[in-house]
């Protein structure tokens, strides 16, 4: 008797040690709810592609229904939030299929409460004006005066920006500025900031040569800068900013790219005099692609020709991503008309009743493009001569001649392509077929 009140003394003893533990960790670890959404939101435009991770660098979330997307007013809670190039991002779980998921969304197509950053401090640039400052996060706020007078910001204005906070899916900044010799504090939209972010300091590219290749500025008044990037001041003489006219024509030297943007180093003439300068690509039509220094210098830049100009495609934001991704992945060491006619095969292919007929479809097809085999596709980053290969391709320029099909020159797959198909254009270490 005596030896079995003392067995049960020892079980309640280890039970009593294991809900201790447990507790501990618990505690440590934080518990399976301590970390539950304080907040939620709402879809306000769908079907929106869940990610997997913050941004469009992200591929989009697959189940065994397809891809993860929430239809319009689906609910969803609110875990955490990034600011990715000037967009909130979320951090959301949600119900699907009776299971709890996990994902990324854009702010944008959300419509949460608000949240407040702290330590978004930073520098940042106004891209149009004037902007109004008002003296809270958002447009219900009054716009700020002084001295009876609105204060507003022009385009290129610089400030410092203090926190940052979520509106109805809007990054508004909280920011100070100086106003006729005074530091003032105010808040204003991020759609119309341009925030230095860390990445915009340095730069894992340096300055390529480029020789010589002329451009024209596609918008105006375009800010000349003093280096490569917004975090460098506009340039000016006799006290007056460095700004091009819209069509104003200018020489590109060297380029470096800056957060994934191509900016140029520039000369050009203002008032009769020469000037070197720095500019978004963004903002340049350069009329020869030279952006690769050693096709540069092999003469292999010409303007492409032999175009067929057919009908402008509509895609999607994703369609549109995904297909900049691919033209990279496969092309994005090669010339501009070779990058524009990857993009026609994939767009021929969605035409012909032999291949799915949506981007996202032709691309993932199993077999066809290596670079989703290999995940390559979700790791590149297009740069500006991909990006205009993939805008020339959906406005209809077609220099492939229909081709559905292209392979390198060098592969062993020529010789079989050629057994079963019409080869109809060549380009650089391409071949193609149709």
């Amino acid at each position: 008797m005596m030896k079995k009140r003392m067995n049960r003394a020892v079980r309640l003893a280890l039970v009593l040690c294991v809900i201790c533990l447990a507790g501990i960790f618990t505690a440590i670890l934080g518990g399976g709810k301590a970390n539950a959404a304080s907040k939620t939101g709402k879809v306000t435009e769908g079907p929106l592609n869940v990610r997997k991770g913050y941004g469009t660098d992200y591929s989009v979330m697959t189940d065994g229904s397809g891809r993860v997307q929430l239809a319009k007013g689906t609910k969803v809670s609110i875990l955490d939030s990034k600011k990715v190039s000037g967009t909130t991002w979320y951090k959301v779980s949600f119900t699907r299929n009776g299971k709890e998921k996990t994902g990324y969304v854009s702010g944008k197509y959300v419509s949460a409460g608000e949240t407040t950053i702290s330590g978004a401090t930073g520098s940042a640039t106004v891209t149009e004006g004037p902007l109004n400052v008002r003296t809270g996060y958002g447009t219900s706020y009054d716009v700020l005066t002084v001295n009876g007078s609105r204060v507003q910001l022009a385009a290129g204005e610089k400030v410092t920006t203090l926190e940052s906070k979520s509106v109805s899916g809007t990054t508004w900044y909280k920011i100070e500025f100086t106003r006729d010799g005074k530091t003032l504090t105010g808040y204003v939209s991020g759609a119309y900031l341009k925030v230095t972010e860390s990445s915009d300091d340095t730069s894992d590219d340096s300055p390529s040569t480029i020789t010589g290749a002329n451009a024209t500025v596609t918008e105006g008044p375009l800010n000349v800068r003093t280096g490569y990037g917004t975090s460098y001041d506009i340039m000016t003489v006799n006290g007056s900013r460095v700004q091009l006219a819209k069509g104003s024509r200018v020489k590109t030297v060297d380029y470096k790219k800056v957060s994934g943007t191509t900016w140029f180093k520039i000369q050009f003439t203002k008032n009769g005099e020469k000037l070197t300068g720095y500019v978004s690509g963004a903002f340049l039509d350069l009329d020869e692609e030279k952006i690769d220094s050693k096709k540069a210098a092999t003469g292999d830049s010409t303007e492409p020709s032999g175009e067929k100009k057919g009908t402008a495609i509509k895609v999607t934001e994703d369609e549109y991503d995904l297909l900049k991704r691919i033209v990279h992945a496969e092309a994005g060491d090669q010339s501009l008309k070779g990058r524009i006619m990857v993009a026609n095969v994939v767009l021929n292919r969605v035409a012909s009743s032999r291949f799915p007929n949506t981007i996202r479809a032709v691309i993932y097809q199993s077999g066809q493009f290596s670079p989703v085999r290999s995940g390559r596709i979700n790791t590149v980053k297009p740069d500006a001569t991909t990006i205009k290969a993939v805008d020339e391709a959906l406005t209809g320029a077609d220099y492939s001649n229909g081709a559905l099909f292209f392979c390198m020159k060098t592969s062993s797959s020529v010789a079989n392509f050629e057994k079963y198909h019409e080869r109809c254009a060549e380009e650089g270490d391409h071949v193609f077929f149709k």
